[in-house]
């Protein structure tokens, strides 16, 4: 009768420190989880908050300065100048958030996102707007445009494939972090199936 009341007290003790700190640190693992949920979901909409202005910009700067080619070929003078002047406005946009641009794309997309930006797509954008404006100038002092005009038409198209390809990838990362986002939702469920498989283990065992 004592060694069986024994074992019953041995049990009861076992089960309950044993299965409490099981359960301790299964809850805290839960609250680790959470707090890693709801950074991970503030990270995604951040990125694309991001990718929208950052995509924003480039296709207005893409759009202004094929306008600003388009009224050159066609010796609208009025046109032009407004063109130009839209066209620089859009530069002092890009100009005064380059630096937070390139800063957010780097923590929230990657270094080589960032680098990207700066040196591909943005080297694209400077080569495609110079020869907009010496285009231009050679508009202005009465200059023959063609082939000038020619060059920049084909730089306006490639610009054109390198910011799709640019705010593709931006994307295809975005996506890349829900996917990473869905794996916690799963080992999430897995901690709580554990979870309730402690609880039955707390559960007093009645000995014959």
């Amino acid at each position: 009768m004592f060694e069986k009341l024994s074992l019953l007290i041995l049990g009861f003790l076992l089960t309950t420190i044993g299965g409490g700190f099981v359960a301790t640190l299964l809850q805290q693992r839960a609250w680790r989880h959470k707090w890693e949920v709801e950074n991970a979901e503030k990270h995604i909409e951040t990125a694309k908050q991001i990718f929208e202005e950052v995509s924003r910009l480039m296709d207005k700067r893409l759009f202004r300065v094929e306008q600003l080619s388009v009224w050159i070929r066609r010796a609208d003078r009025k046109r032009v100048h407004l063109s130009l002047e839209n066209y620089r406005n859009v530069m002092f946009d890009w100009n005064d958030n380059i630096n937070r641009h390139l800063a957010m794309l780097q923590i929230y997309f990657g270094n080589d996102i960032r680098e990207d930006f700066d040196f591909r797509v943005g080297a694209k954008f400077v080569e495609t707007g110079a020869g907009t404006e010496a285009a231009y100038r050679d508009f202005v002092s009465g200059k023959d445009v063609v082939a000038s005009l020619s060059a920049v038409r084909d730089l306006i198209a490639e610009l054109r494939a390198e910011v799709y390809q640019y705010n593709l990838t931006m994307l295809t990362r975005i996506e890349s972090h829900k996917q990473t986002q869905k794996v916690h939702d799963l080992l999430s469920d897995i901690d709580a199936i554990f979870r309730s498989s402690v609880e039955v283990a707390q559960r007093p065992t009645t000995i014959p």
